[in-house]
């Protein structure tokens, strides 16, 4: 009689295991199915290294303006040294790498580059607790990319980079108006 018992607890068991494993398995697939969608949505990424802050901050306007135009481009930035960020674009690890313009001298074949003006920003700082106003300077950022492979996204986000710095900083906008 205690075996029969035990033996139709066991088999309660193992049908319960096995509708709780079915549950697990139907939810796994569903997951799987809206990170495949959501690729194939385009959720597209573009990865973007500065040598310097002040760089990625001169372009955040147009970066900004980019994701307002096309809401599946999600943006990577990171910092580092010339050498390392031009290795990585090398590798493919980086789309885009802005320099500045003395860094961009030292160009592989196997890269492409624009520049674009920029003016750094007057902020006054702090010197042994006197306030000193840092002059702004003029400059240029070379946008670098690899030749060959690349997306339609950082083409886009290369086209917004040019365009929105020299229309509203080379004298354009008085052209097109």
């Amino acid at each position: 009689m205690k075996d029969l018992i035990l033996i139709a607890m066991m088999l309660a068991l193992i049908l319960f295991g096995y509708y709780i494993m079915a549950k697990v398995d139907r939810f796994i697939e569903e997951n799987q199915r809206m990170v495949d969608d959501e690729i194939r949505n385009g959720m597209q990424k573009v990865r973007i290294a500065a040598e310097n802050p002040m760089l990625l901050d001169s372009v955040s306007s147009a970066l900004e303006s980019c994701g307002k135009a096309d809401g599946r481009v999600s943006f990577f930035l990171s910092t580092g040294r010339a050498g390392h960020i031009l290795e990585k674009l090398l590798d493919e690890q980086v789309d885009i790498v802005l320099l500045t313009e003395e860094a961009g001298r030292q160009l592989d074949s196997q890269c492409l580059s624009f520049s674009i003006p920029y003016e750094q920003t007057v902020k006054p700082i702090s010197v042994f607790g006197l306030s000193v106003d840092h002059l702004a300077e003029d400059g240029r950022i070379c946008v670098v990319w690899k030749k060959n492979g690349g997306s339609k996204s950082r083409d886009r986000v290369l086209f917004i980079l040019e365009n929105e710095h020299c229309r509203l900083k080379c004298g354009y906008a008085d052209y097109l108006n």
